[in-house]
């Protein structure tokens, strides 16, 4: 009988005046205090069958419009948790913006928030890349006298991770260990990337040993960033070694792995195995993207592997990796390209041009007209000096004798072929 009043206290979200001031006039069973503790969670919560209906609708709202009617039409206090799942269904729709403007919203209006709440806005902010809303909504909410957990510390560190704040991720790793918090993978791979983007690669080996001295097992993602972290500091053979690794743990690795350890070996010369790596990728049905092709174009022409760069630059082109290159005729843009690849996308281009019109694969009527490089400055600078410019007008200097390149007279960022020159030059197929 207690059990069946309990129940029905419960369903009508009503309570005893006796049972709320402590006053108990009889003995409870289990199954009685199971229903009270029932009650009592759905009674913080305010729980009704207008709350539960709401829930629901917000759940399954598509977008904010729908969120927002929802909202408006509810006729009780909005509080906590209504907040949380609306915020919630709002990230899962990418309305990132929008989950923030609640959030801001309801406090103003004297809403409490808790820590799921705050955990909400700052993943919201940390997808934004937004690492200084991250920041003052991680120091708001111990202002509030709230203790951020695991999730609040992994989330605001992978914020300054996308924002290149590395050391105040590493401070915020430490702050979080020092609060007798343990990180976990999630905390482990954001404070790991942001040491692959602060070119801190020895920092990022120490934090993957330690992940693993504490029993956590390093997932695709902790590899990727890590091998990251080794080619930006120069350290191939460590990068292959972590790869290696991975593969020994039964973990696949994906096109960023690849990317990742080919472009280590570009960076230490490693031509061979730069083109084994590429051609494993494959093997394992994964596709090449134009990062890919890039480092391992990067990794050849430089050691004189012109013929090796040339058809991974065709089979690059084919595959849609160069879709401006191309788009203006008698031009050649190359200014989103490396110098090897920019190297190796002139002499593919100008080979192309002393084909009959016929077996061409860019130019299919005959050609007419100077032809433009566009380098612009280049995929880097130094000292304000562009990267590309010199390289083609070094190529042309060594392998292109007869065909004058210069400056063009009213674009630095262009070099000029004359037809003067060029037409003879694609006659004349015996001359190089």
């Amino acid at each position: 009988m207690v059990l069946f009043l309990f129940t029905r206290f419960a369903k009508c979200s009503r309570w005893p005046a006796s049972v709320l001031k402590g006053r108990w006039p009889i003995a409870t069973s289990p199954p009685t205090l199971l229903a009270v503790a029932s009650f009592a969670t759905k009674w913080s919560r305010g729980d009704s069958s207008g709350k539960r209906l709401l829930l629901q609708q917000l759940k399954q709202a598509e977008n904010v419009s729908e969120i927002s009617r929802h909202l408006k039409e509810y006729r009780e206090p909005i509080d906590r948790f209504v907040v949380s799942v609306a915020m919630s269904r709002l990230r899962r729709i990418n309305k990132l913006q929008a989950a923030l403007a609640l959030f801001k919203q309801t406090r103003a209006k004297g809403i409490e928030q808790d820590v799921v709440t705050f955990n909400g806005a700052i993943s919201a902010a940390e997808r934004l890349r937004d690492w200084q809303m991250a920041l003052e909504l991680f120091d708001e909410m111990q202002q509030c006298r709230l203790k951020p957990d695991v999730i609040t510390y992994s989330a605001t560190i992978s914020a300054c991770e996308k924002g290149g704040q590395w050391e105040k991720a590493l401070e915020l790793f430490g702050q979080m260990q020092q609060r007798g918090l343990e990180p976990n993978v999630m905390t482990y791979n954001a404070t790991i990337s942001a040491c692959e983007k602060g070119g801190q690669w020895e920092k990022a080996l120490e934090l993957f040993g330690q992940m693993r001295e504490r029993g956590l097992e390093p997932n695709v993602i902790t590899y990727n960033a890590t091998i990251s972290a080794c080619e930006k500091g120069g350290q191939w053979e460590k990068a292959l070694e972590l790869f290696g690794q991975m593969r020994e743990r039964g973990l696949e690795p994906n096109v960023i792995t690849y990317n990742a350890t080919i472009s280590a070996c570009e960076k230490g010369g490693q031509w061979e195995k730069a083109l084994e790596l590429f051609g494993q990728m494959q093997e394992r049905g994964l596709e090449p993207d134009v990062i890919t092709y890039n480092a391992t174009i990067s990794a050849c022409e430089p050691a004189g592997r012109v013929e090796e760069a040339r058809a991974l630059f065709l089979e690059a082109y084919r595959s849609d990796c160069y879709p401006k290159i191309l788009s203006i005729r008698g031009a050649l843009d190359l200014h989103d390209l490396s110098a090897p690849e920019a190297r190796t996308a002139v002499r593919v281009t100008l080979d192309d041009l002393r084909r009959e019109p016929e077996n061409r694969q860019f130019y299919k009527s005959p050609f007419k007209g100077d032809f433009i490089f566009i380098t612009g400055h280049g995929t880097s600078r130094e000292s304000g000096e562009s990267v590309l410019r010199p390289a083609i007008l070094s190529l042309f200097k060594d392998e292109y004798k007869e065909l004058h390149c210069e400056r063009h007279p009213q674009n630095p960022g262009r070099l000029i072929v004359s037809e003067r020159s060029l037409r003879p030059w694609i006659k004349n197929k015996d001359s190089r």
